[in-house]
């Protein structure tokens, strides 16, 4: 178990929450980049991935972008075909305002999980952000096949027809 300095907010935060702290020595294969207390904020993955995306998911809401991004590229280093970490960390690039970035990353998600509408109806929302009703249309209706009953499916959809000023499509 890590032996870390006082002080350390986020690991602080963990271990409050009752996850076991693991250092580098615990993961031989994972790459720290010798910098421990910014990227060591692994536990038992195994049983606790859903409560690491819960955690990061809140730092992404919050606004406190650093912490979710460094808690799911955490998670990614260890399941990188967590297709909800994929998709939480193209939010986390929105919110910083990388749009290009954000795609590449929902892309991944898609990649990882196709049949989640969620990932589709976000990547084409940031399409049509970036001014490509196309393929913003595209995606739109492939959530929308996908999760017929999510509201945003449809919403992007209209809202990406609109843009396209096919009016009697939206």
């Amino acid at each position: 178990d890590l032996d870390k300095p006082e002080g350390h907010a986020l690991l602080n935060e963990l271990e409050s929450q009752g996850w076991r702290i693991l250092g580098p020595s615990q993961f031989p294969d994972l790459n720290f980049d010798g910098d421990y207390y910014r990227t060591a904020v692994v536990l038992d993955l195994i049983q606790t991935n859903g409560e690491a995306l819960i955690l990061a998911s809140r730092h992404q809401e919050a606004g406190r972008l650093q912490q979710a991004e460094a808690l799911l590229r955490q998670i990614l280093q260890v399941q990188p075909d967590c297709a909800p970490a994929w998709h939480t960390l193209g939010l986390v690039a929105h919110n910083a305002g990388k749009t290009d970035l954000a795609i590449n990353l929902l892309e991944k998600a898609i990649a990882c999980n196709g049949q989640v509408g969620l990932f589709h109806t976000n990547v084409g929302e940031m399409y049509r952000l970036l001014k490509n009703p196309d393929k913003a249309i595209e995606y739109g209706r492939m959530a929308s096949a996908r999760a017929p009953r999510l509201p945003s499916a449809h919403g992007n959809l209209g809202i990406a027809w609109f843009d396209k000023e096919e009016y009697e499509k939206a």
